[in-house]
Protein backbone atom coordinates (compact mmCIF):
# COMPACT_ATOMS: atom_id res chain seq x y z
CA UNK A 1 0.00 0.00 0.00
CA UNK A 2 1.34 3.27 -1.05
CA UNK A 3 0.06 6.92 0.94
CA UNK A 4 0.38 10.33 -0.35
CA UNK A 5 -1.07 13.35 2.03
CA UNK A 6 -2.55 16.05 0.73
CA UNK A 7 -1.59 19.19 2.92
CA UNK A 8 -4.43 21.50 3.75
CA UNK A 9 -3.82 22.50 7.02
CA UNK A 10 -6.54 21.40 9.49
CA UNK A 11 -8.59 19.72 6.43
CA UNK A 12 -5.46 17.36 5.45
CA UNK A 13 -5.83 13.62 4.12
CA UNK A 14 -4.21 11.09 3.14
CA UNK A 15 -4.75 9.33 -0.24
CA UNK A 16 -4.43 5.45 0.32
CA UNK A 17 -3.31 3.47 -2.83
CA UNK A 18 -2.99 -0.64 -2.97
CA UNK A 19 -5.01 -3.68 -3.74
CA UNK A 20 -7.86 -5.29 -1.07
CA UNK A 21 -8.23 -1.65 0.27
CA UNK A 22 -11.67 -2.16 0.29
CA UNK A 23 -12.00 -5.40 1.94
CA UNK A 24 -9.84 -3.42 4.90
CA UNK A 25 -11.72 -0.17 4.66
CA UNK A 26 -13.86 -0.72 7.96
CA UNK A 27 -10.41 -0.45 9.98
CA UNK A 28 -10.01 3.21 7.91
CA UNK A 29 -13.82 3.61 8.69
CA UNK A 30 -14.14 3.05 12.32
CA UNK A 31 -11.11 5.27 12.85
CA UNK A 32 -13.00 8.52 11.78
CA UNK A 33 -14.86 9.84 14.70
CA UNK A 34 -18.39 9.15 12.87
CA UNK A 35 -21.48 7.05 14.17
CA UNK A 36 -22.72 5.89 11.04
CA UNK A 37 -21.66 5.51 7.14
CA UNK A 38 -24.43 5.56 4.24
CA UNK A 39 -22.77 4.28 0.70
CA UNK A 40 -24.25 6.37 -2.24
CA UNK A 41 -22.81 4.57 -5.44
CA UNK A 42 -24.15 4.51 -8.48
CA UNK A 43 -25.81 0.54 -9.52
CA UNK A 44 -22.72 -0.71 -11.27
CA UNK A 45 -20.59 0.10 -8.49
CA UNK A 46 -22.85 -0.80 -5.80
CA UNK A 47 -23.84 -3.79 -7.31
CA UNK A 48 -20.13 -4.86 -7.81
CA UNK A 49 -18.14 -3.08 -4.47
CA UNK A 50 -20.53 -2.52 -1.98
CA UNK A 51 -20.97 -6.03 -0.15
CA UNK A 52 -18.38 -5.96 0.66
CA UNK A 53 -18.37 -2.57 3.27
CA UNK A 54 -21.57 -4.16 4.76
CA UNK A 55 -22.79 -0.70 5.23
CA UNK A 56 -26.36 0.76 3.53
CA UNK A 57 -26.33 1.59 0.39
CA UNK A 58 -28.05 4.63 -1.82
CA UNK A 59 -27.68 3.82 -5.52
CA UNK A 60 -28.87 5.75 -8.21
CA UNK A 61 -28.79 4.98 -12.13
CA UNK A 62 -25.13 4.94 -13.49
CA UNK A 63 -24.30 8.12 -15.92
CA UNK A 64 -23.46 11.24 -16.41
CA UNK A 65 -26.99 12.27 -16.32
CA UNK A 66 -27.74 11.23 -12.89
CA UNK A 67 -25.22 14.87 -11.94
CA UNK A 68 -28.44 16.34 -12.05
CA UNK A 69 -30.50 18.42 -8.99
CA UNK A 70 -33.64 15.59 -9.40
CA UNK A 71 -31.48 12.63 -8.56
CA UNK A 72 -29.78 14.86 -5.78
CA UNK A 73 -32.72 16.03 -4.46
CA UNK A 74 -33.93 12.25 -4.49
CA UNK A 75 -30.48 11.05 -2.16
CA UNK A 76 -31.12 13.82 0.28
CA UNK A 77 -34.93 13.02 0.91
CA UNK A 78 -34.13 9.31 1.32
CA UNK A 79 -31.22 9.69 3.84
CA UNK A 80 -33.08 11.84 5.89
CA UNK A 81 -36.06 10.13 5.73
CA UNK A 82 -33.87 7.24 7.10
CA UNK A 83 -32.67 9.64 10.12
CA UNK A 84 -29.19 10.92 8.52
CA UNK A 85 -27.79 13.09 11.06
CA UNK A 86 -24.86 15.33 11.32
CA UNK A 87 -23.41 12.70 13.52
CA UNK A 88 -23.16 10.46 10.54
CA UNK A 89 -21.05 10.43 7.33
CA UNK A 90 -21.16 9.22 3.66
CA UNK A 91 -18.87 7.11 1.46
CA UNK A 92 -18.60 8.15 -2.15
CA UNK A 93 -18.37 4.78 -4.24
CA UNK A 94 -17.41 4.21 -7.48
CA UNK A 95 -16.05 6.77 -10.43
CA UNK A 96 -16.48 10.19 -11.46
CA UNK A 97 -19.97 10.70 -11.40
CA UNK A 98 -20.09 9.26 -7.71
CA UNK A 99 -17.60 11.01 -6.92
CA UNK A 100 -18.76 14.33 -8.04
CA UNK A 101 -22.95 13.61 -6.59
CA UNK A 102 -21.97 12.09 -3.28
CA UNK A 103 -19.01 14.91 -2.82
CA UNK A 104 -21.94 17.44 -3.55
CA UNK A 105 -24.50 16.24 -1.27
CA UNK A 106 -21.64 15.30 2.05
CA UNK A 107 -20.55 19.11 1.48
CA UNK A 108 -24.37 20.31 1.49
CA UNK A 109 -27.05 17.89 3.45
CA UNK A 110 -27.27 19.24 7.00
CA UNK A 111 -25.02 21.93 6.21
CA UNK A 112 -22.28 19.41 5.67
CA UNK A 113 -20.89 15.84 6.92
CA UNK A 114 -18.03 13.91 6.75
CA UNK A 115 -17.11 12.35 3.16
CA UNK A 116 -14.57 9.40 2.18
CA UNK A 117 -13.92 8.32 -1.40
CA UNK A 118 -13.32 5.30 -2.75
CA UNK A 119 -12.96 5.56 -6.29
CA UNK A 120 -13.05 2.37 -8.60
CA UNK A 121 -12.35 3.71 -11.92
CA UNK A 122 -9.17 4.74 -13.34
CA UNK A 123 -10.92 8.26 -13.90
CA UNK A 124 -11.59 8.57 -10.23
CA UNK A 125 -8.30 7.10 -8.51
CA UNK A 126 -5.91 9.49 -10.57
CA UNK A 127 -7.63 12.46 -10.68
CA UNK A 128 -11.27 13.36 -9.93
CA UNK A 129 -11.71 11.82 -5.99
CA UNK A 130 -8.49 13.76 -5.10
CA UNK A 131 -8.83 17.75 -4.36
CA UNK A 132 -12.35 18.25 -3.10
CA UNK A 133 -14.21 19.71 -6.57
CA UNK A 134 -17.41 18.33 -6.41
CA UNK A 135 -20.51 19.47 -9.14
CA UNK A 136 -23.86 18.76 -10.50
CA UNK A 137 -24.32 19.75 -14.21
CA UNK A 138 -27.12 21.55 -15.64
CA UNK A 139 -28.65 21.70 -18.89
CA UNK A 140 -27.15 24.72 -19.75
CA UNK A 141 -23.55 23.17 -18.82
CA UNK A 142 -21.10 20.56 -16.92
CA UNK A 143 -20.28 21.34 -13.14
CA UNK A 144 -22.47 24.83 -13.31
CA UNK A 145 -23.25 23.82 -9.09
CA UNK A 146 -21.19 22.71 -7.29
CA UNK A 147 -18.50 23.59 -3.83
CA UNK A 148 -15.47 22.58 -2.91
CA UNK A 149 -15.31 19.80 -0.12
CA UNK A 150 -12.40 18.29 0.72
CA UNK A 151 -12.74 14.28 2.22
CA UNK A 152 -11.33 12.67 5.34
CA UNK A 153 -9.82 10.15 3.38
CA UNK A 154 -9.20 8.81 -0.61
CA UNK A 155 -8.79 4.96 -0.83
CA UNK A 156 -8.16 3.91 -4.03
CA UNK A 157 -7.99 -0.06 -4.27
CA UNK A 158 -6.19 -0.41 -7.72
CA UNK A 159 -8.14 -4.18 -7.76
CA UNK A 160 -11.53 -2.23 -9.00
CA UNK A 161 -9.20 -1.39 -12.26
CA UNK A 162 -9.05 -5.35 -13.19
CA UNK A 163 -13.09 -4.90 -13.60
CA UNK A 164 -13.35 -1.88 -15.86
CA UNK A 165 -14.45 -1.89 -19.28
CA UNK A 166 -11.86 -1.14 -21.84
CA UNK A 167 -13.99 1.98 -22.19
CA UNK A 168 -13.85 3.03 -19.19
CA UNK A 169 -10.23 2.12 -18.61
CA UNK A 170 -9.46 4.42 -21.56
CA UNK A 171 -11.64 6.94 -20.53
CA UNK A 172 -9.57 7.50 -17.24
CA UNK A 173 -6.48 7.04 -19.43
CA UNK A 174 -7.31 10.63 -20.82
CA UNK A 175 -6.84 11.82 -17.57
CA UNK A 176 -3.28 9.88 -16.59
CA UNK A 177 -1.90 11.42 -20.17
CA UNK A 178 -3.25 15.16 -19.62
CA UNK A 179 -1.31 14.67 -16.33
CA UNK A 180 1.28 13.65 -18.24
CA UNK A 181 1.14 16.45 -20.33
CA UNK A 182 0.82 19.43 -18.02
CA UNK A 183 3.05 18.03 -15.16
CA UNK A 184 5.23 15.21 -15.47
CA UNK A 185 6.60 13.61 -18.84
CA UNK A 186 7.81 10.23 -17.30
CA UNK A 187 4.05 9.07 -17.31
CA UNK A 188 4.28 10.09 -21.31
CA UNK A 189 7.27 7.98 -21.71
CA UNK A 190 6.07 4.94 -19.52
CA UNK A 191 2.94 5.01 -21.87
CA UNK A 192 4.80 5.44 -25.01
CA UNK A 193 7.54 2.60 -23.74
CA UNK A 194 5.82 0.19 -21.34
CA UNK A 195 4.27 -3.29 -22.63
CA UNK A 196 1.51 -2.89 -20.71
CA UNK A 197 0.66 0.15 -18.49
CA UNK A 198 1.88 -0.48 -14.70
CA UNK A 199 -2.04 1.13 -13.50
CA UNK A 200 -1.14 0.94 -9.70
CA UNK A 201 2.07 3.04 -10.51
CA UNK A 202 0.28 5.71 -12.69
CA UNK A 203 -2.42 6.00 -10.13
CA UNK A 204 0.02 7.07 -7.60
CA UNK A 205 2.46 9.09 -9.75
CA UNK A 206 -0.99 11.36 -10.82
CA UNK A 207 -2.38 11.69 -7.56
CA UNK A 208 1.13 13.07 -6.26
CA UNK A 209 1.54 15.51 -8.74
CA UNK A 210 -2.20 16.10 -8.20
CA UNK A 211 -1.88 16.19 -4.00
CA UNK A 212 1.09 18.77 -4.63
CA UNK A 213 -0.63 21.05 -6.68
CA UNK A 214 -4.22 21.17 -4.75
CA UNK A 215 -1.89 22.19 -1.27
CA UNK A 216 -0.30 25.02 -3.17
CA UNK A 217 -4.03 26.11 -4.53
CA UNK A 218 -7.03 24.29 -2.94
CA UNK A 219 -9.77 26.89 -4.50
CA UNK A 220 -8.33 26.93 -8.10
CA UNK A 221 -7.68 30.36 -7.99
CA UNK A 222 -4.09 29.76 -9.76
CA UNK A 223 -1.64 26.92 -10.69
CA UNK A 224 -4.55 24.34 -9.83
CA UNK A 225 -6.34 25.52 -13.48
CA UNK A 226 -3.79 24.07 -15.18
CA UNK A 227 -5.50 20.28 -14.07
CA UNK A 228 -7.65 21.50 -16.54
CA UNK A 229 -5.76 21.35 -19.72
CA UNK A 230 -8.24 19.87 -22.22
CA UNK A 231 -11.31 20.65 -20.49
CA UNK A 232 -12.31 24.06 -21.39
CA UNK A 233 -13.13 22.32 -25.05
CA UNK A 234 -13.87 19.04 -23.44
CA UNK A 235 -16.73 20.15 -21.18
CA UNK A 236 -17.89 21.51 -23.91
CA UNK A 237 -18.18 18.64 -26.32
CA UNK A 238 -19.98 16.97 -23.02
CA UNK A 239 -22.82 19.36 -22.98
CA UNK A 240 -23.25 19.47 -26.97
CA UNK A 241 -23.19 15.78 -26.65
CA UNK A 242 -26.34 15.40 -23.96
CA UNK A 243 -23.80 13.90 -21.51
CA UNK A 244 -24.24 10.31 -22.64
CA UNK A 245 -22.69 10.59 -26.31
CA UNK A 246 -18.74 10.48 -25.16
CA UNK A 247 -17.20 9.58 -21.58
CA UNK A 248 -15.49 12.57 -19.83
CA UNK A 249 -12.20 11.15 -20.63
CA UNK A 250 -13.23 10.91 -24.05
CA UNK A 251 -14.10 14.30 -24.55
CA UNK A 252 -11.10 15.83 -22.74
CA UNK A 253 -8.96 13.57 -25.30
CA UNK A 254 -9.94 15.74 -28.04
CA UNK A 255 -10.62 18.84 -25.15
CA UNK A 256 -6.21 18.45 -25.23
CA UNK A 257 -5.89 18.09 -28.77
CA UNK A 258 -8.76 21.34 -29.81
CA UNK A 259 -6.27 23.09 -27.63
CA UNK A 260 -2.85 22.30 -29.10
CA UNK A 261 -4.53 22.81 -32.13
CA UNK A 262 -5.32 26.11 -30.62
CA UNK A 263 -1.58 26.88 -29.75
CA UNK A 264 -0.35 26.15 -32.66
CA UNK A 265 -2.78 28.16 -35.10
CA UNK A 266 -2.55 31.26 -32.68
CA UNK A 267 1.52 30.91 -32.75
CA UNK A 268 2.07 29.56 -29.40
CA UNK A 269 3.93 25.83 -30.42
CA UNK A 270 2.42 22.85 -29.49
CA UNK A 271 2.95 21.14 -32.53
CA UNK A 272 5.15 18.49 -31.45
CA UNK A 273 3.27 17.46 -28.28
CA UNK A 274 0.68 17.42 -30.72
CA UNK A 275 2.17 15.26 -33.05
CA UNK A 276 3.56 13.01 -30.11
CA UNK A 277 -0.10 12.58 -28.90
CA UNK A 278 -1.94 11.43 -31.46
CA UNK A 279 -0.78 7.67 -31.49
CA UNK A 280 -1.01 7.83 -28.06
CA UNK A 281 -4.80 8.71 -28.01
CA UNK A 282 -4.96 6.60 -31.12
CA UNK A 283 -3.68 3.49 -29.18
CA UNK A 284 -6.28 4.09 -26.45
CA UNK A 285 -8.99 4.21 -29.09
CA UNK A 286 -9.74 7.75 -27.39
CA UNK A 287 -10.84 10.32 -30.07
CA UNK A 288 -8.61 13.47 -31.23
CA UNK A 289 -11.24 15.04 -33.01
CA UNK A 290 -15.09 15.54 -32.33
CA UNK A 291 -17.65 17.47 -34.23
CA UNK A 292 -17.32 21.69 -32.52
CA UNK A 293 -21.57 21.86 -33.84
CA UNK A 294 -23.47 22.97 -30.49
CA UNK A 295 -20.72 23.05 -28.91
CA UNK A 296 -19.62 26.75 -28.79
CA UNK A 297 -22.92 28.07 -26.78
CA UNK A 298 -21.65 26.15 -23.53
CA UNK A 299 -18.07 27.01 -24.21
CA UNK A 300 -19.56 30.51 -23.95
CA UNK A 301 -21.26 29.51 -20.15
CA UNK A 302 -17.70 27.44 -19.41
CA UNK A 303 -17.48 28.57 -15.26
CA UNK A 304 -13.68 29.67 -15.83
CA UNK A 305 -15.09 32.69 -17.44
CA UNK A 306 -14.58 36.25 -15.78
CA UNK A 307 -16.63 38.81 -18.02
CA UNK A 308 -15.15 38.29 -22.14
CA UNK A 309 -11.96 36.62 -20.64
CA UNK A 310 -11.21 33.13 -19.80
CA UNK A 311 -8.05 31.60 -18.38
CA UNK A 312 -7.16 28.27 -20.13
CA UNK A 313 -4.06 26.00 -19.79
CA UNK A 314 -1.63 25.29 -22.78
CA UNK A 315 1.39 23.26 -23.00
CA UNK A 316 4.31 24.17 -25.44
CA UNK A 317 6.10 20.63 -24.51
CA UNK A 318 5.46 17.81 -22.69
CA UNK A 319 6.02 18.46 -18.50
CA UNK A 320 5.71 21.85 -18.71
CA UNK A 321 1.71 23.38 -18.61
CA UNK A 322 1.02 27.11 -18.05
CA UNK A 323 -1.50 29.24 -17.88
CA UNK A 324 -2.94 32.04 -20.02
CA UNK A 325 -5.77 34.55 -19.87
CA UNK A 326 -7.18 34.90 -23.48
CA UNK A 327 -10.26 36.61 -25.17
CA UNK A 328 -12.89 34.06 -24.63
CA UNK A 329 -13.89 34.88 -28.94
CA UNK A 330 -10.85 34.10 -30.14
CA UNK A 331 -11.65 30.25 -28.83
CA UNK A 332 -14.43 30.18 -30.98
CA UNK A 333 -12.54 30.67 -33.87
CA UNK A 334 -12.27 26.35 -33.42
CA UNK A 335 -11.17 25.17 -37.26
Amino acid sequence: MRQINVSLGQRSYPILIGPGLLGRADERLNALPVKRWAVVADETAASLYAGSLGLPVYAFPAGEGSKCLAVYESLCRRMLADGFTRADGIVALGGGVAGDLAGFLAGTILRGVPLVQMPTTLLAQVDSSVGGKTGLDLPEGKNLIGCFYQPSLVLADTDCLGTLPRRQLSSGMAEVIKCGVIGDEEILRHLETAAKPDLPWLVERCCRYKAAVVARDERDGGPRRLLNFGHTFGHAYEAAGGYDAYTHGEAVAAGMMQMLRWQVSHGLGGQALLDRLTPLLERWELPVRLPWDGAADYLARDKKRAGDQVTIAVAQRAGAGRLLTVPLASLLEVE
